[in-house]
């Protein structure tokens, strides 16, 4: 499931770090229903567009990430400068490299799909499909880091 780390900065603020889906609101532990990569085109940080999240929250609290594989840290709201903006967003990834190894920055297809399934962000025929797809694809299947589950079976 999720894993949650936390990354100090050099000014020993922590740095919350989300590693995969589903995430989970920052400041309630609200699920994530979904969220998506946004920016305006033309915008200067469109050079980030597969990095800026906004997960989508029941909650109303703060929903803007910044996304480095299956890994988020917060992001502040969108109502700096674009300098600011863009110092922001570079700092959260350069922050999410050092906080999550390259191995651990995106979930193991499997576990994914089982996830998504068993928090109800898709349904039992999606699951079925997408692991139907992964077959076909060849995508390989890696060991699932499920170490509780794995220890309930023995």
């Amino acid at each position: 499931m999720m894993q949650v780390h936390t990354l100090t900065h050099m000014e020993l603020e922590p740095t919350p770090v989300q590693i995969g889906e589903p995430f989970r609101c920052w400041e309630c532990g609200s699920p994530d229903q979904g969220g998506m990569f946004l920016i305006i085109d033309h915008s200067p940080l469109e050079a980030y567009t597969d990095h800026v999240y906004y997960m989508r929250l029941a909650c109303g609290h703060n929903p803007r990430c910044v996304r480095l594989g299956d890994a988020i840290a917060p992001l502040r709201p969108l109502d700096r400068s674009i300098d600011e903006n863009l110092a922001s967003v570079r700092e959260g990834l350069a922050h999410l490299a050092k906080a999550v190894p390259p191995d651990q920055q995106n979930q193991e297809p499997v576990s994914k799909i089982v996830y998504l399934l068993v928090a109800g962000r898709i349904s039992p025929q999606t699951a079925i499909n997408q692991l139907r797809g992964l077959v076909r694809t060849n995508e390989p299947f890696l060991p699932a880091r499920l170490p509780v589950i794995e220890q309930t079976w023995r």
